[in-house]
């Protein structure tokens, strides 16, 4: 039961950051490639994600979608005013696990 979270929440992330149910399409070969894109798309989060795990613990699809965004807009402050906002972001996140964690066990739940 508790793998089924996992997945659940894998299809969470598709549906609401990466597009899995946004598609408007007739045909079975579009709707297939519409799915090939996402899972292109969700596999590169997940890489980046892992490759980054030990600089930044807490980044989540929604981060690493949000600066592709700001890297493709070619903008500097655009890129500078992401990552400050992720900066605060993890922040938040980090006091809102030591309220309910003691800090000895902080770095568990961030593994």
């Amino acid at each position: 039961q508790s793998q089924r979270f996992w997945i659940e929440r894998a299809f969470e992330d598709c549906k609401g950051e990466l597009g899995m149910a946004d598609y408007q399409v007739r045909k079975y070969r579009a709707w297939y490639h519409h799915q090939a894109l996402y899972f292109i798309a969700y596999d590169y989060v997940n890489h980046t994600r892992e490759k980054k795990k030990q600089q930044i613990p807490l980044l989540s699809v929604r981060d690493v979608s949000l600066l592709i965004i700001a890297y493709l807009s070619k903008s500097q402050v655009i890129m500078e005013k992401e990552i400050n906002d992720l900066l605060v972001r993890h922040k938040q996140k980090i006091n809102d696990l030591l309220r309910f964690y003691p800090p000895d066990d902080l770095f568990k739940v961030t593994k």
